[in-house]
């Protein structure tokens, strides 16, 4: 088998993928997972003789196979690309399904991916936008005065020590 650069490897697999038709590249993927050519045939249903003939006539399955050991997710983004098509025909078939929740969720799921997600502000009293700055300093408002009527009260907002989270009067 012969020897390919391993940094070269994104590029070329891809370029060899490139060359493979559908069928091949499914033996391929499958060839990764068995032992014997003759499983991966049977695993997607072809004749066992077919990834013989493909190798005689010049198919670059073993470089093929080599390159995919040593970057999966090339071979993962080009199976995706190869079948993004079908899937997108899956997806757009649910738009005729009879069930409306179905249709209404394939429906805002392509329209997202189209136009992104609806915006959902969250604003302030009034529908203003939240200031941030007015929400520190009324925090730190209403730590001043809950320190303050500590004070007064004689609470020293010393732990008790019994686990209450109750300051001790």
């Amino acid at each position: 088998m012969p020897q390919v650069d391993p940094k070269d490897t994104p590029s070329a697999l891809d370029q060899m993928l490139g060359k493979l038709s559908i069928e091949q590249v499914r033996f391929v993927v499958a060839r990764c997972e068995v032992s014997t050519d003759k499983e991966a045939a049977a695993r997607i249903g072809i004749a066992a003789v077919t990834p013989k003939r493909w190798k005689r006539d010049g198919v670059p399955i073993e470089e093929v196979l080599q390159l995919m050991v040593q970057d999966g997710v090339t071979t993962a983004l080009h199976l995706r690309r190869r079948h993004l098509a079908k899937a997108m025909q899956v997806k757009v078939a649910g738009l005729n399904a009879k069930n409306e929740r179905l249709r209404q969720s394939v429906a805002s799921e392509i329209i997202e991916w189209s136009l992104g997600r609806a915006n959902q502000p969250v604003s302030g009293p009034g529908g203003g936008p939240i200031e941030v700055s007015d929400a520190r300093d009324k925090l730190m408002a209403l730590v001043a005065a809950q320190d303050d009527a500590g004070e007064k009260s004689g609470d020293t907002g010393q732990d008790d020590g019994r686990g209450s989270g109750d300051a001790a009067s």
